[in-house]
């Protein structure tokens, strides 16, 4: 994966990121939740050493230390202890430091991007259950969740109704006509030829004698005839074996000319 904007994600960034790796996760559902909240908590702690210093815990669980604070005010000494006991808790258990690391960043304004990466690699059932804990991450913990799976993955979550939402189309640039191309591409070459003979510095690895430059303008000619004229088939076979695939079409049209035929 390449950061094309790391700005955006570093420490004092408007996001941060969450790569979900589930390459060699458990197939069992009982299992699968561990390895997800296990998993998002070490790569929490390793990208942000800092989110375990006691005081940015206190914030992180703020609401959950809310009522300690307000049942031991009275006795400093007895609330540092009780504090610090709920933090020790509360932060070894992967699940509740995931979730509130998640809520803390997105109320403080850095919008959490989490990637579940990996997915189709496990069995349809458990992609069902991480396509719901991905729907739940957005819903519930105001994170941006990415899903990485193969297009045959899509379509196959698609058709059991396991993902239902619109799929956003790319603008598409189909494909040029071959006949067109190849035709622009015969005009370039002889233009080049024709340049090169009358200005030798145009001329690649070597200095293009006259009789050179007349050869290739008489091959280019012939060609030209050839392909469109009399011997048009070549195109539409070509055309019709590539399918709208131009660099295969190249291929074919090259290994053509160079056949002898």
């Amino acid at each position: 994966m390449r950061v094309v904007a790391p700005e955006l994600t570093s420490a004092d960034g408007p996001a941060f990121r969450l790569h979900l790796d589930f390459l060699g996760a458990p197939d069992r559902f009982e299992e699968l939740d561990e390895f997800l909240w296990r998993t998002a908590s070490e790569v929490l702690r390793k990208q942000e050493p800092g989110l375990i210093e006691r005081r940015t815990l206190e914030r992180v669980f703020d609401s959950k230390l809310a009522l300690t604070k307000q049942i031991f005010a009275a006795d400093k000494g007895q609330l540092q202890a009780r504090v610090s006991e709920q933090l020790l808790a509360l932060g070894s258990n992967a699940k509740e430091f995931t979730l509130a690391v998640l809520r803390y960043r997105a109320a403080s304004g850095r919008l959490p991007i989490v990637l579940f990466d990996n997915v189709d690699q496990l069995a349809v059932p458990i992609q069902t259950h991480i396509f719901t804990t991905a729907e739940h991450f957005a819903n519930h913990l105001g994170c941006l969740s990415v899903l990485v799976i193969r297009e045959e993955s899509y379509a196959t979550a698609h058709m059991q109704k396991q993902l239902t939402a619109y799929t956003i189309r790319a603008y598409h640039l189909s494909s040029p006509s071959f006949r067109q191309m190849i035709g622009l591409r015969i005009d370039f070459a002889t233009n080049h030829a024709v340049k090169s003979e009358k200005q030798p510095e145009l001329g690649v690895n070597y200095k293009q004698s006259s009789y050179e430059s007349e050869e290739i303008l008489e091959f280019f000619d012939l060609l030209r005839q050839s392909v469109f004229g009399r011997n048009h088939n070549i195109m539409r076979l070509i055309e019709a074996i590539s399918f709208g695939n131009m660099r295969f079409a190249l291929t074919l049209f090259n290994n053509f000319i160079t056949s002898g035929a």
